[in-house]
């Protein structure tokens, strides 16, 4: 995958400050999106854990209208359906939680070695600290598109997750109305 910094050849020309401070700013950003991802993972494990609890409970609920003396199948067969509705979004939900490749504050010294850098320079002898300082700044900028791709992913699988919960409330809830319904009147 190429990577693309069009302004880069700029960056290279800033003064020292100036490349300090969009260094300072971009870990901060940097650091926020960290916290900003870890909160998210940690409202997705909650999300999980609720759907988890009611799989659980309408497991229950199943045996319960299977095991009595007269077997309720049709409101078992739509327990067992929001069981199903609710591990398939628990796995969505799951899955946004997993390991990705997150880019954290800072760099790795092995990154300041010239060779390392994006852009070539003929030696390491011409190399300055203005150009490794605008090097980091490609770094972070590269660090914080990629953890932006994550967290975006990692967004739609949580809202997917939220969809098929709902999806599988309404439309067991619905189902469920009806039957109960059906067998009032």
């Amino acid at each position: 995958m190429s990577l693309s910094f069009p302004d880069f050849e700029e960056f290279r020309h800033y003064d020292q400050e100036i490349l300090r401070e969009i260094i300072r700013d971009g870990e901060s950003e940097m650091k926020a999106r960290l916290e900003t991802a870890n909160a998210a993972d940690r409202r997705a494990l909650t999300l999980v854990g609720f759907q988890l609890t009611i799989a659980v409970a309408m497991t229950s609920a199943a045996y319960s209208l299977v095991a009595q003396g007269q077997p309720d199948i049709e409101l078992a067969i739509l327990a067992i359906g929001v069981v199903a509705g609710m591990i398939a979004a628990a796995f969505s939900g799951l899955q946004s939680v997993s390991p990705s490749l997150f880019c954290f504050p800072g760099n790795d010294p092995k990154n300041w070695h010239y060779e390392q850098w994006n852009y070539k320079l003929d030696s390491w002898k011409s190399a300055t600290l203005r150009h490794a300082l605008a090097e980091q700044c490609f770094t972070l900028h590269t660090g914080l598109r990629d953890n932006k791709a994550a967290m975006e992913l990692a967004a739609q699988r949580t809202k997917f997750s939220l969809y098929v919960m709902f999806g599988t409330i309404y439309l067991c809830g619905f189902v469920s109305c009806f039957v109960i319904a059906t067998r009032l009147f």
